[in-house]
């Protein structure tokens, strides 16, 4: 059912969080590459790193996708997608001995991760995504 008040709903939020979970998405993709890249990590931490940069892409980017054609699914994979972002980047600061893996960083690339999720949960995406195209 749509929204009674149709075309008068912004998308902004939503709009807003699917960009972001685009670009979070390209980010994790790096990581995937970079972790294939990096020879030290060993083979327990090289399948981790691959795998939860590979599922954290692989839920934002056509969560994102989702969320632009207004389909709810869209909305939870970018929730789903957003949380488990956070996941690896506590995890990496917890057991990473480098500099680059610092809990400041984790904060760093934590902020857009956490944006993500609010814009994603917000009553504005809501109604975006009742009010129909």
């Amino acid at each position: 059912m749509g929204h009674p008040y149709g075309a008068g709903i912004s998308g902004g939020a939503a709009i807003t969080a699917g960009v972001l979970g685009i670009l979070i998405g390209l980010w994790h993709i790096l990581g995937v590459v970079l972790n294939l890249g990096l020879g030290g990590l060993g083979a327990l931490g090289l399948l981790v790193g691959v795998l939860l940069n590979s599922v954290v892409a692989g839920t934002l980017i056509p969560g994102a996708i989702l969320l632009f054609q207004r389909k709810l699914a869209g909305r939870m994979l970018v929730v789903l997608g957003s949380a488990l972002a956070l996941v690896t980047y506590l995890l990496t600061s917890l057991v990473s001995p480098s500099a680059l893996a610092s809990p400041v960083l984790a904060v760093t690339l934590g902020i857009p991760a956490v944006a993500t999720l609010v814009l994603a949960c917000v009553p504005a995406t809501t109604n975006w995504l009742e009010s129909g195209p």
